[in-house]
């Protein structure tokens, strides 16, 4: 399938028409460009200011989702269809190097790029704009201006500034404090409970008592009931007002999740969103319940019926976004069927938003799973310290192999403080390897991580970061009194094994935190997230064809069960379960019919254009609407087909 979206690392949308790129090559770079960026992603870093979003040289993954999202800015866009490249952190890294003292960003309203000073913040034009030096920058760290004191490292001068920000900006938008009464005293006092995360009883604390009737004598501190019944009351007042911003004549859509605490208590999330009038995007979390007993999509359907029946919204609802269990498909038939009881026919195979991130999860656990690389529910019975890894072949014999070297590796390291404290004393600075080369890590010395079975993720992490010390890991493996874990020694032969499994997760790391660090819509990216990342499948196993030998078999039939589970999921995103997929698809400026004009979508893309026509004439053909000339061509023109 050919993919029309972007890469991380190359741009695949299609090329513009000529004129289009004769205009904006023609157009001056530093000149003004129209549009505004999209909103970056909150796990990006900031400047000081927050007008400025920092590229990460130390973590790779977070630079793709910082190339992705500068990809879509009105200045990426204009860069692409100019043919011309912006390489972030490709600079010179000698000791007299300018870039030192510099920090690479981009402005968070038209994506900009510029170079940060790390000590006072100051930002200039990067200089890969005018194809000019760093002589501008030198000016800078030159001149009078510069509050070059002490020269602090860039976190730490991140960390110290963001907090004067901080501070300044709470004495900028400080009101007066109300004048002092009961009432006013009991907001504040609760307040300052919940805020705090302090329990109730605190109020009857004789210390706490006495430090606030220092500070007046006549006051009144309620009882911890008191607390907490006026906290319910609020709840209550709160809860009723949730959907005020609701239109009378829209519908809601859910989103569910099951969640279990450090005390293993569950709960059952129920997150509704909509759009307002004023099109804004609204998201409320409508309950959060225990639950008890067994987890039966039947179980679950009645929560859900109760929240519905709460508010008002039986006759409401369109959509439910839930992951991809077995008790979830049960959940919508039995919702369907309750429903149906209250006179109200709701579609559960139309109305299913299938989570994508949990889809990617199947996949990846297939593929391991096919390797035998899966992290145990239970760690197995104690032995004696002899015979704890007499188990584990010291030869190289597979991949489950050099799987289990790795856990029981970190295991023993991270079970004990002394190794712990042994293991950062015998990393070097410049152990750390980057897996490939846009990966760049600091100096800073840092652990081993240990996986968990429920996500893969940690998998990935668990044995990237081994990878990543292979060098301290030997290092600590030969030193003296580690004579029982000379079993855990990992060959160049099992290295290579390690780095096969990096290189073919990765494109499932970088999508799925894409996934988890947006808090936007991301319907409309379904389709593209599925193209891309059958395109990146199909061309590792290319990369595998031309290789021999058992490694080969085995990890084409570790990849070809992943893309079979990803293709049953994928497969139910047409027909009536993908209707609203192609409707969020199609409703994207940057998208609408250009992802099917691709060969591979001819089979869908006469069916895909009627249903969108075909619903748009139902329920807004009526609407006499007289259409902005170009507006949207203009606008959507900026737009970046990144997954997101």
């Amino acid at each position: 399938m050919s993919s029309m979206i972007s890469c991380p690392t190359t741009a695949l949308d299609r090329e513009s028409s000529s004129e289009e790129t004769q205009a904006t090559t023609s157009a001056p770079l530093a000149a003004v460009i129209p549009g505004q960026a999209d909103e970056p992603p909150t796990d990006l870093r900031r400047s000081p200011n927050k007008q400025c979003v920092l590229y990460p040289t130390e973590d790779s993954c977070k630079a793709e989702i910082f190339r992705l999202w500068w990809d879509s800015t009105p200045y990426g866009v204009h860069y692409r269809t100019s043919k011309r490249q912006l390489k972030w952190g490709n600079k010179a890294q000698d000791k007299k190097s300018v870039w030192l003292h510099f920090v690479e960003g981009a402005d968070v309203m038209q994506g900009a790029p510029k170079a940060l000073c790390k000590y006072c913040w100051r930002d200039h034009p990067h200089p890969t704009i005018k194809n000019s030096g760093t002589s501008t920058l030198r000016k800078h760290l030159n001149s009078g201006s510069c509050q070059k004191k002490g020269k602090r490292p860039l976190s730490a001068q991140l960390s110290l500034s963001n907090l004067v920000h901080k501070k300044a900006k709470q004495g900028e938008s400080f009101s007066p404090l109300p004048s002092f009464s009961p009432p006013v005293f009991h907001d504040f006092l609760l307040s300052f409970i919940l805020e705090a995360n302090l329990p109730f009883r605190l109020v009857e604390h004789d210390s706490f008592r006495k430090l606030l009737s220092l500070c007046r004598r006549d006051i009144h501190i309620p009882h911890r009931t008191y607390i907490k019944t006026t906290l319910l009351q609020r709840f209550e007042a709160m809860q009723k007002g949730l959907l005020r911003d609701l239109p009378a004549s829209r519908k809601i859509s859910l989103a569910l999740d099951c969640w279990t605490s450090p005390n293993h208590y569950s709960f059952l999330g129920i997150t509704g969103y909509f759009v307002s009038d004023d099109w804004r995007y609204c998201e409320v979390l409508l309950a959060f319940k225990p639950l008890r007993g067994k987890h039966s999509g039947s179980r679950l359907a009645e929560y859900v019926m109760e929240t519905l029946a709460f508010y008002n919204l039986t006759k409401r609802l369109l959509t439910i976004t839930a992951d991809n269990a077995k008790n979830n498909s049960t959940l919508r038939k039995q919702l369907r069927r309750l429903l149906q009881k209250e006179n109200v026919e709701w579609d559960h195979r139309q109305g299913t938003i299938r989570c994508m991130s949990h889809t990617i999860q199947l996949s990846v656990v297939k593929f391991l799973s096919i390797l035998k690389i899966q992290s145990p529910n239970s760690e197995p019975e104690r032995v004696s310290k002899n015979e704890r890894y007499d188990h584990i072949s010291f030869a190289d014999i597979g991949y489950n192999n050099v799987y289990v070297k790795i856990r029981s590796l970190v295991i023993a390291i991270n079970s004990s403080p002394q190794r712990i404290e042994q293991f950062m004393d015998l990393q070097k600075p410049d152990d750390r390897e980057p897996f490939s080369a846009k990966d760049s890590h600091s100096s800073q010395k840092v652990r081993l991580i240990r996986d968990v079975p429920t996500r893969w993720g940690s998998t990935y992490a668990m044995i990237k970061r081994a990878w990543e010390l292979k060098k301290t890991i030997r290092r600590w493996l030969r030193a003296d009194g580690q004579e029982r874990f000379k079993n855990l020694f990992i060959h160049d032969s099992e290295w290579k094994k390690v780095a096969d499994i990096i290189h073919i997760l990765e494109p499932f790391e970088i999508l799925t935190s894409l996934i988890g660090t947006t808090l936007r819509v991301s319907v409309h990216s379904v389709f593209r997230s599925f193209s891309w990342l059958f395109d990146k499948i199909e061309d590792i196993a290319d990369g595998l064809e031309e290789r021999t030998g058992t490694e080969k078999i085995e990890l084409l039939e570790a990849l070809n069960a992943a893309k079979e589970k990803l293709q049953i999921y994928y497969g139910k995103t047409s027909g009536i379960y993908g209707r609203f997929f192609n409707l969020a698809t199609v409703l994207d400026p940057s998208i609408r019919l250009e992802l099917y004009s691709d060969p591979s979508w001819a089979e869908w893309k006469q069916g895909y254009e009627d249903e969108f026509r075909d619903y748009f004439e139902d329920y807004y053909g009526h609407i006499n609407a007289t259409p902005q000339p170009s507006v949207i061509d203009s606008e959507s023109s900026r737009y970046s087909t990144a997954i997101f």
